[in-house]
């Protein structure tokens, strides 16, 4: 097995690949940079007009009106919080589901332990 060292010729011909590549990456990036100047030398501004409120200073508002979310009419923030506060109890105290829904699933997690520990035995 021959050990193979490069030659001056091939050393010289990766050189100079490397001199194209950076004349390529040249001419693009000054073509890139050009176009500006042909489309009138106009740079693109991405700052908001002077006039426009940022969004932060928009969130930090306070609210004092809103819309009730049940019948969609426009109501004052005492009445808001009032009719909020009233949702929530009445979230808090009506149960979610009737009782014998609940009854339902209570039998069901029942049939489904006892499936797991007699699984020959066919229940319905």
């Amino acid at each position: 097995m021959e050990h193979m060292t490069p030659s001056r010729l091939d050393i010289h011909h990766s050189s100079n690949q490397g001199i194209a590549w950076g004349l390529r990456l040249l001419a693009c990036s000054s073509l890139l940079l050009g176009c500006g100047e042909l489309s009138g030398g106009q740079r693109a501004i991405a700052l908001p007009p002077p006039d426009d409120i940022p969004e932060e200073v928009l969130r930090t508002d306070i609210v004092l009106h809103g819309q009730s979310p049940i019948h969609g009419e426009f109501l004052d923030a005492a009445q808001l919080a009032a009719l909020e506060a009233q949702l929530r109890e009445e979230l808090r105290t009506t149960p979610i589901a009737p009782e014998r829904a609940r009854e339902a699933v209570f039998q069901l997690s029942i049939l489904r332990a006892i499936r797991v520990f007699l699984p020959f035995v066919p229940i319905p």
